[in-house]
């Protein structure tokens, strides 16, 4: 919730700075905090891409553990649903 509303907010500050540039906008005020705003979206998004690659890792990892083909394709489906038409190729022999 905390995270979805900063990057909200650093979203916001992004138009504050573009209307700044464009000339729509005169001030240095709103444009400091926009800045500072920026910065936390930015960290927040990071922390968000971290989290989402390392969970993704954490489940390729389990699926040799996985009893057959029909298991995997599910497991894979629910945790890596981008990437499945790449894990469900089977190398030719």
């Amino acid at each position: 919730m905390l995270r979805e509303k900063v990057v909200e907010i650093g979203e916001k500050a992004l138009k504050i700075m573009d209307d700044y540039f464009d000339g729509r906008r005169e001030g240095t005020d709103k444009i400091k905090e926009a800045s500072r705003m920026i910065t936390q979206a930015i960290k927040v998004e990071h922390m968000n891409q971290i989290q989402k690659n390392s969970d993704r890792s954490f489940a390729l990892r389990l699926l040799p553990f996985l009893p057959n083909d029909e298991s995997k394709t599910k497991y894979i489906e629910l945790t890596n649903p981008s990437l499945k038409p790449l894990l469900l190729l089977k190398p030719k022999k």
